[in-house]
């Protein structure tokens, strides 16, 4: 066991603690890991919008068919 904790023959357990706690210093982050923050977000609230217009799409198309074949009884038309 102290041989695994690397400690002195007079160095106590407790006292190799703090130092198998740090951490050595890395490298600098890879920023091609990672994109800014303004582009994410603009990504995103586009993702968002081809996903409500997919949907809105999906809905007419399952009207339309429900329509063709009798599923849906009639369409309400804006004038009544």
């Amino acid at each position: 066991m102290r041989q695994a904790l690397e400690l002195g023959d007079d160095e106590k357990p407790a006292e190799a603690w703090p130092r198998s706690r740090a951490r050595p210093q890395s490298a600098e982050p890879d920023l091609t890991q990672y994109v800014p923050r303004a582009v994410y977000n603009e990504v995103n609230q586009q993702l968002a919008a081809l996903k409500q217009g997919g949907d809105q799409q999906e809905l007419n198309n399952l009207v339309e068919e429900g329509l063709k074949d009798g599923r849906i009884a009639a369409r309400r038309t804006p004038n009544g």
